[in-house]
């Protein structure tokens, strides 16, 4: 109890003292301190006396906090102190005092001792820790720097490094390179942030490549002196440099050995081996051998990467590229030679390859042997060495078709490909069809393969199919093979001879090339049957079938006989070789036997409906007949007429007119002059006309009128006899008109 109230008074003590030792100055005494602590003392008994705190570091020295001194100052002020005498405190240290002091006294915040920096422009920023000798952290800033690519810095860099460093904390340990003088060899220099066995293994180098034997016993002597004088980490390495190239392989450069010339030792072997490495792979290849990096050595040679070239006279510069197989580089020189249209035999290749093999080591000859392909069933393509294969293939194909041999593109195409598998094509073969516009016919195409004669006799049966018979002529068709000729091969002449065939007894057919078969076979027969020839439909299919076994037909000659519907009658057949007007005559005669009456303008409407379908040589006359009777008149019997009607009927208008005739012998005499030259059906009948009348009373009279008798005067004599009305008269007139004429009797 005794000894917590003790303590508890300490505590409040210091307590009631904290706001003064805050306000209180290092360069104030304790006296007014000590006063107040007396003050209290005298009312109450202090156990503790009031003294400064004291803290004591092994192999540094004491701490000592004054009363009313912030702890942090303390040791801040002793730390820095330390440092100055150079003795060996670092953060940990100072960081174990302040927790130990803080323990007795309370600590208002931490100890601040930030560390030296300094900046250094494009490389990065030096950090001295407090405790740290700065040149130890310039060694390892430097060697970072090394790693990162920088490069060793000049010393002098790191000297003002290391003088800023030192304005801003106390330096005991000298920043310096190491050097070493090597008898008989020269001096090493170990750079600041320079691994010692980098160093030595960069002196090894360059002394065995200026020729000083320097082995492995002696390097390793070197070594062991330098790192007396500075910390080694890595331990000397005296193999050779290697860099693995992808696909390839290693490259191997000794110490003492120049990487482009190791470099090109093994290039020569690679491209021995079949690989190729060009300048820029091969400029790069040497850039990683030659890089500022640890394991690196400086190049001192650089490599020759130049293109060998020669001058070709009419040709071009023949350029074989570093790592290039002049074989390859003359190959393709010769094929970019005959894309351009050059021929460079086996002797030119040889005479360049000669040229370029005793500038540049050749591993590979070059390929220059003569090919040739076959082609079953037409023969053999040859394939020289510095021709083009497309010249050689299509000259082979013109001679197969002049040979006769059809070619079409499709088996083009495979030959091209079959010759482009053994020798470089530059160009396509040209397979297109060939095509020629005609104007206001169309487009001749010519397909490839074919014989341009063939093709203009097809294109002209298409013409001649599609309706255009005649539109090409002989003259025609041959101006077309000259213009096609003047861009494909001709070898076959256009036949354009004319088509003919012979009739016994009738004449000759003849079809001018380029003509339609079916439209002269046609005119032909219209003219045989003109010239009176009988043709029926079997002779006129066997001259058409003559024509066409010499040259195409595209369409069957129409031989079927013509049928026309005449409405109401019955319908007129025109048989192949028939004159329509014949078979229109014909019809009109059987039509009148059944009762049909046919005038002037019936016959001309079926006439003109033939003619429309059929060809007509000739017409029907229709016109009326005319016979002139002395001392009686003119008789006019229209077309169709009954002329033995119409004879009557003069006869009756004559008398009636009060022409003395005898009517007997006037009716024979014309009657035979009539039938002379139309078709009389039945005698003349000059009897009276009689119509029988059925009167009012039912009784039933007979109305006759005799021959010279008109109409209208019988009638009204039979009228007065029977007393009867002008209606029923009229009544009985038309019914008596409609078995006889009674127009003309009034005009007579």
């Amino acid at each position: 109890m005794g000894s917590s109230s003790r303590w508890l008074r300490v505590a409040v003590a210091w307590a009631l003292l904290a706001p003064a030792r805050a306000a209180l100055s290092t360069t104030q005494t304790l006296e007014g301190v000590g006063g107040v602590l007396q003050h209290f003392c005298s009312q109450k008994p202090c156990v503790l006396p009031l003294k400064p705190l004291r803290h004591e570091v092994e192999g540094v020295g004491a701490v000592t906090v004054a009363v009313g001194q912030e702890v942090a100052d303390a040791v801040e002020a002793w730390a820095l102190a330390a440092r100055v005498q150079g003795l060996p405190l670092g953060l940990d240290g100072v960081a174990e005092a302040a927790r130990a002091l803080c323990i007795q006294k309370k600590c208002n915040r931490g100890v601040a001792l930030p560390p030296a920096q300094v900046d250094l422009e494009g490389v990065g920023t030096v950090t001295v820790p407090f405790g740290r000798e700065p040149s130890e952290l310039i060694e390892v800033f430097a060697a970072q720097a090394y790693t990162a690519g920088h490069g060793l810095l000049p010393f002098e860099t790191h000297q003002a490094v290391m003088a800023n460093l030192c304005a801003q904390m106390p330096c005991h340990v000298p920043l310096t390179e190491k050097t070493l003088e090597i008898e008989g060899v020269g001096e090493i220099r170990v750079a600041v942030g320079q691994e010692v066995a980098d160093a030595v293994r960069t002196f090894v180098d360059n002394a065995r490549r200026a020729g000083h034997a320097v082995g492995t016993e002696g390097a390793t002597a070197i070594m062991e002196r330098l790192c007396s004088l500075k910390k080694c980490n890595v331990p000397l390495d005296l193999g050779p440099d290697t860099l693995k190239i992808e696909n390839i392989g290693t490259v191997v450069v000794g110490l003492g050995e120049e990487p482009s010339v190791k470099l090109l030792d093994w290039l020569e072997r690679v491209r021995e081996a079949g690989q190729f490495v060009g300048a820029d792979a091969a400029t790069k290849i040497l850039q990683n051998l030659c890089h500022p990096s640890p394991g690196r050595k400086v190049c001192r040679v650089p490599l020759n990467v130049a293109t060998w070239k020669l001058n070709v006279t009419g040709v071009g510069m023949l350029t074989v590229p570093f790592g290039a197989e002049p074989a390859d580089s003359v190959l393709g020189f010769v094929e970019s030679a005959v894309a351009a249209g050059h021929v460079i035999d086996v002797e030119g290749a040889s005479m360049m390859m000669e040229q370029a093999c005793q500038a540049k080591k050749c591993y590979k000859q070059l390929d220059a042997v003569d090919r040739k392909l076959e082609v079953e069933g037409v023969g053999t393509i040859p394939l020289p060495f510095g021709h083009d294969p497309t010249t050689r293939v299509t000259n082979f194909l013109h001679q197969a078709r002049q040979a006769g041999h059809r070619i079409d593109a499709t088996a083009a195409t495979q030959i091209m490909q079959g010759a482009c598998g053994m020798r470089k094509c530059h160009r396509p073969l040209d397979v297109a069809d060939f095509q020629l516009k005609v104007k206001d016919i169309g487009t001749l195409a010519v397909r490839f393969g074919d014989e341009p004669a063939a093709a203009v006799m097809r294109w002209v049966g298409e013409v001649v199919k599609a309706g255009g018979g005649g539109m090409i002529d002989a003259d025609g068709a041959q101006q077309l093979l000259e213009n096609v000729c003047k861009s494909v091969p001709c070898f076959a002449p256009l036949d354009v001879r004319e088509t003919t065939l012979n009739i016994s007894g009738i004449g000759t057919c003849i079809v001018p090339y380029g003509a339609d078969p079916l439209v002269m076979v046609t005119r032909f027969l219209d003219q045989v049957i003109d010239a009176g020839h009988v043709l029926d439909s079997s002779m006129a299919a066997q001259i058409y079938e003559g024509i066409c076994a010499q040259t195409p037909c595209y369409r069957p000659i129409d031989l079927q006989p013509y049928d026309l519907q005449v409405q109401g009658i019955g319908t007129i057949r025109v048989p192949f070789g028939t004159e329509p007007a014949n078979s229109v005559e014909n019809f009109i005669v059987q039509a009148k036997e059944a009762g049909h009456q046919f005038n002037a303008e019936q016959v001309q409407n079926i006439m003109d409906a033939m003619c429309g379908a059929k060809r007509c040589r000739r017409q029907i006359d229709t016109r009326p007949y005319n016979l002139t009777i002395e001392d009686v008149g003119n008789l006019t019997i229209p077309y169709g007429a009954d002329p033995t009607t119409e004879v009557r009927n003069f006869l009756a208008r004559r008398i009636a007119s009060g022409v003395a005739v005898e009517p007997s012998l006037a009716g024979t005499t014309i009657m035979g002059a009539v039938c002379a030259s139309l078709t009389c059906t039945r005698p003349l009948d000059l009897s009276p006309v009689s119509q029988p009348v059925k009167l009012a009373t039912g009784q039933v009279r007979t109305l006759y009128v005799p021959l010279g008798t008109k109409p209208r005067d019988a009638l009204f004599q039979f009228g007065n006899v029977h007393r009867l009305s002008m209606a029923i008269l009229q009544d009985i007139f038309n019914s008596l008109c409609s078995v006889m004429d009674c127009t003309g009797y009034d005009e007579e």
